[in-house]
């Protein structure tokens, strides 16, 4: 093995631990207890490697305004930039932070092949992602060049 597939190796390893299964559709502890944050480390928004004490749910639709507490509905992020979001609807978000695009999509090409108890976790947060996102973006869960941005 040589230097660069072992450094692959390690930083997919803190990417995502795929040996924890989920049920597509199970509902999640809300908050602190959230069993996602122990699979996916790398934040959604930002691009960054979190610690696990760091992760926080992220509600795609906020679960103020009914969002569900479910593996469809909910991306890895910081305490931070979760908390300057607050409750703002997805596609107001997208436009208001224009950088968070590139980094969701990387999240999605990074999550690629995760697969929560037979069901692909890309395929399916995609299509709330796309939801919500209300025509402003559409994500692939493909390679970045197939990003779509609609302003």
């Amino acid at each position: 093995m040589n230097g660069l597939t072992s450094v692959k190796q390690f930083f997919a390893s803190k990417i995502v631990n795929k040996n924890i299964a989920l049920e597509q559709n199970q509902q999640i502890p809300f908050g602190y207890k959230s069993p996602l944050k122990d699979i996916v480390s790398l934040d959604a928004y930002t691009g960054k490697i979190l610690s696990r004490r760091q992760r926080t749910f992220e509600h795609i639709l906020p679960h103020s305004k009914g969002g569900p507490n479910t593996i469809s509905n909910c991306l890895i992020t910081g305490a931070a930039i979760n908390g300057e979001r607050g409750n703002m609807p997805f596609s107001k978000w997208l436009k208001k932070k224009p950088g968070v695009i590139q980094n969701i999509q990387n999240y999605l090409n990074q999550l690629r092949g995760l697969i929560v108890n037979g069901q692909d976790y890309v395929e399916t947060v995609k299509k709330t992602l796309n939801k919500e996102a209300q025509g402003v973006v559409t994500f692939t869960g493909k390679k970045p060049q197939n990003l779509s941005y609609n302003a």
